[in-house]
């Protein structure tokens, strides 16, 4: 059995804000984001906390039956691992 998990190393973390705004769950919950904004609920997988990405619900792109890995390839710092 399989465990999906988003990982964000902190230190690597450059607060670009790219990853919040590439996901398409965010997107689809708040579609009127613009770059460099930061979702203004927590009921989306990234949010950026003091300047850096925090995953907030993963499971919400894991019971979307995919994973993009959008996050993980636009992440300029490589900051993020998906691991499923």
């Amino acid at each position: 059995m399989s465990t999906f998990e988003i990982k964000v190393d902190y230190d690597k973390c450059t607060g670009c804000s790219l990853c919040v705004n590439i996901c398409p769950i965010n997107l689809e919950i708040e579609p009127q984001l613009k770059y460099g904004e930061s979702p203004k609920t927590d009921k989306v997988i990234f949010r950026l906390i003091n300047g850096k990405c925090r995953v907030l619900n993963p499971k919400f792109c894991e019971n979307k039956n995919f994973s993009c890995n959008l996050c993980e390839v636009i992440c300029t710092g490589k900051a993020i691992t998906i691991f499923t």
